[in-house]
């Protein structure tokens, strides 16, 4: 049974959260059945250890860890400067998964949270702070398409959970900020790359640097119910679990 403990999107321009860390806890089904959690969870606990599996990160380009009010833990993943990366290993993500991260968000500029698209065939999520927007890119190596939340207000200069829950065969992503449905078109293609290697804060192919603060990362290969992201924005890093 996998251990039951914790969540997958930033940028900023002025780094001075505030925010008092919250420690994680387990939710359990309430029904006996064999329950399945996280794939990966990623503290950024002054390493890029994974809780869950063996999808650890790998610092890259300067990419540190850092600790001012963080939401979770002791630290967060800091990738205040250009070329600052996670890497993350390969993963076969499936037709159904979720990805949840805390974000920092501050300068206004279009960013990379999650890069795992290569040549317009793959997945990512980024973040336009300019325009408040926030984007689940996918790609077949040809032909592109996206959902998008439009003008959603995401808080400047604090940090705010952004989580995408994706499902391939439907063709369909929602997009959360901080627990809350901010979808405006909810259509992707059924056809991008779902085993990639990926980065958390850069594109694959090298742009639009995040620069600025990660925490409490998770991945799901189930999509999360709203009930769910709603229990994580509650209290970061911590883990849901459903029924096999």
């Amino acid at each position: 049974m996998r251990k039951l403990i914790f969540i997958l999107l930033f940028v900023s321009c002025g780094l001075t959260a505030q925010v008092t860390g919250r420690y994680s806890f387990a939710v359990t089904p309430s029904t006996g059945c064999t329950e399945i959690g996280a794939e990966s969870r990623w503290f950024f606990e002054n390493n890029g250890d994974d809780e869950e599996s063996n999808n650890a990160l790998t610092a890259t380009g300067g990419a540190t860890y850092d600790s001012n009010g963080q939401p979770q833990g002791s630290y967060y993943g800091d990738l205040g400067g250009n070329g600052r990366y996670f890497a993350v290993p390969s993963i076969n993500y499936g037709n159904a998964f979720t990805i949840i991260f805390e974000i920092y968000v501050g300068a206004a500029s279009t960013r990379t949270l999650y890069g795992a698209m290569d040549s317009n065939d793959g997945f990512q999520i980024t973040i336009d702070c300019d325009g408040d927007d926030i984007l689940f890119l996918t790609g077949n190596g040809s032909d592109t398409n996206h959902a998008v939340a439009y003008d959603c207000s995401i808080p400047e200069s604090s940090w705010a959970m952004v989580a995408v829950v994706v499902n391939r065969t439907a063709g369909t992503a929602v997009i959360y900020l901080n627990g809350v449905d901010v979808t405006d078109d909810n259509t992707i293609r059924t056809d991008f790359d779902n085993e990639t290697v990926a980065r958390v804060g850069w594109t694959l192919a090298g742009g639009y640097a995040y620069w600025g603060e990660v925490d409490a990362g998770q991945l799901y290969l189930w999509g999360l119910t709203s009930d769910d992201i709603s229990t994580i924005n509650t209290t970061p890093g911590t883990e849901v679990t459903t029924c096999e």
